[in-house]
């Protein structure tokens, strides 16, 4: 059917492309000026309309899902990798990963490639104790003493103010998730160690 444009007023396409018209206008109105920190989807027209994520500082490809994080004493999350596993080495001292000012739909996902149970400790600080961790991790004690191989009931946070989470230790199959509500951290996973998980201000 083609829509010409000296279709009679009242029609029935003619109603379809007013009530087009003012979808669109309705949309544009909602569209404000980015701010600094906002993250940007984008087509790059540039490299063959690669999809790919824009802040103030970077451009970054979608396609890159891992982030190798480096074997030191502190690392930073970055706010343009969320949605993204980040992979920590067999580390040779703990390291403390700072996360990203809050932003609702922050997403990270921690794991070790480390092939035995690492020596040194995984530590999560959100930066602030107003934006504290909810949710909580599931343990599974891999100690062969009195209290044998036993799963835990679970570990969780005070939900009011525990804006450090310490991975002791961690073992093959760990895994931290956290999403962010645009206020607090909400954290999921399994901690395979001889130790349990800790939270704390």
């Amino acid at each position: 059917m083609a829509l010409s444009a000296n279709s009679p007023q009242g029609t029935t396409i003619s109603r379809f492309l007013n009530r087009l018209k003012y979808a669109f206008t309705d949309v544009a109105s909602d569209i404000t000026t980015a701010a600094t920190g906002d993250i940007v989807l984008m087509l790059d027209a540039s490299d063959d309309y690669t999809p790919k994520y824009a802040d103030a500082d970077n451009i970054r490809e979608m396609t890159k899902a891992i982030v190798s994080i480096t074997d030191a004493a502190t690392y930073t999350a970055l706010a343009a990798n969320t949605g993204k596993t980040h992979v920590f080495p067999d580390l040779t001292a703990s390291c403390t990963v700072t996360l990203p000012a809050v932003a609702a739909g922050l997403e990270f996902t921690f794991i070790g490639k480390g092939f035995a149970a690492d020596a040194q400790n995984w530590i999560f600080d959100t930066g602030s104790a107003t934006n504290f961790y909810l949710g909580g991790l599931a343990f599974a004690d891999t100690d062969a003493g009195a209290g044998a191989d036993e799963i835990h009931a679970g570990v969780f946070p005070d939900g009011n103010s525990n804006d450090i989470m310490t991975i002791v230790t961690p073992g093959a199959g760990t895994r931290v998730h956290m999403i962010c509500d645009g206020t607090n951290w909400i954290v999921n996973g399994q901690v395979f160690s001889a130790t349990v998980p800790t939270f704390a201000d």
